[in-house]
């Protein structure tokens, strides 16, 4: 039996969606678990069966967070952290991949690479001389440990930029120049305009990294009212029994905001990633 080509064509198109539906349903499945889990009683978390739906629905575990833990305290200090590291080591991150890319200077290139190598240095072999440096500084237990840091931008961030600001044309800062430009203002008025698209993506992906960052705040935050909400989400975990309901309800309420900010800014992602792939 000879199968003709657009025959071929709709069983293949068919297949790759079943495919892709099997991945959309194991990526949200997680989320829906989550979701139902923070609705039950806790009691319903060791009983077996597993009862997937609720009997009965029960949404005083959203307000119980708010009451048992400081979360809106939470709230504030992932706000803090994350707008802080995002603003300050994005614009760095800019200015520094801006540099790499169109300014010509003696060891430009060895000095890229020497930054690249930092990525390759796992965080563990650093963790213990910063604390014992930040506790010198009376700053564990506070916010400037997870904020300082962030400050000076990331390596991988400004690698990404770098790439990306590469295909800007160099007849514009050329043109910027003979204007009477100098460097600041071509990354002002040359720059950042035509790097909205890559500047966006990797401040959301660096908000988001923030806001879930766990290991850093678990390290020098001990004081709950300083604690952000990864961290915060962990006082419903003991040591003999775990209340899955209040960790889950927590959780869903600390990724509201992720939620909003990725669906708002997500075609920034899309742009930033098509544009660095039609450019390489």
């Amino acid at each position: 039996m000879v199968v003709s080509s657009s025959a071929k064509k709709r069983i293949t198109d068919w297949t790759v969606r079943v495919i892709l539906s099997l991945g959309v349903m194991m990526t949200i499945l997680p989320f829906i678990i989550m979701i139902l889990t923070a609705l039950t009683k806790d009691a319903y978390q060791i009983s077996f069966p597993y009862k997937f739906i609720p009997d009965p629905w029960y949404f005083q575990n959203l307000l119980d967070v708010w009451r048992l833990v400081p979360f809106f305290r939470g709230i504030i200090n992932s706000s803090i952290v994350s707008v802080t590291v995002t603003v300050v080591g994005m614009l760095v991150s800019a200015l520094a991949a801006f540099s790499f890319a169109k300014l010509k200077f003696p060891g430009r290139d060895k000095l890229f690479i020497m930054l690249l190598a930092t990525m390759m240095i796992p965080y563990a072999v650093v963790l213990i001389p910063q604390y014992i440096g930040y506790g010198k500084l009376k700053w564990v237990d506070t916010l400037l440990p997870i904020i300082v840091p962030g400050l000076f931008g990331n390596a991988a961030v400004i690698f990404f930029l770098r790439q990306y600001f590469q295909g800007i044309p160099d007849d514009l800062i050329s043109a910027a120049k003979i204007d009477g430009a100098s460097y600041p203002m071509i990354f002002r008025i040359v720059i950042l305009p035509l790097g909205i698209p890559a500047i966006a993506a990797q401040g959301i992906l660096s908000f988001m990294g923030c806001w879930n960052d766990f290991f850093g705040p678990m390290i020098y935050l001990n004081t709950p009212e300083r604690q952000t909400l990864p961290v915060l989400l962990t006082n419903f975990q003991g040591l003999y029994n775990s209340n899955f309901s209040l960790i889950m309800a927590g959780a869903f309420q600390a990724m509201l905001p992720l939620i909003i900010v990725f669906a708002f800014a997500q075609r920034y992602i899309i742009e930033s990633i098509v544009i660095t792939g039609l450019k390489a």
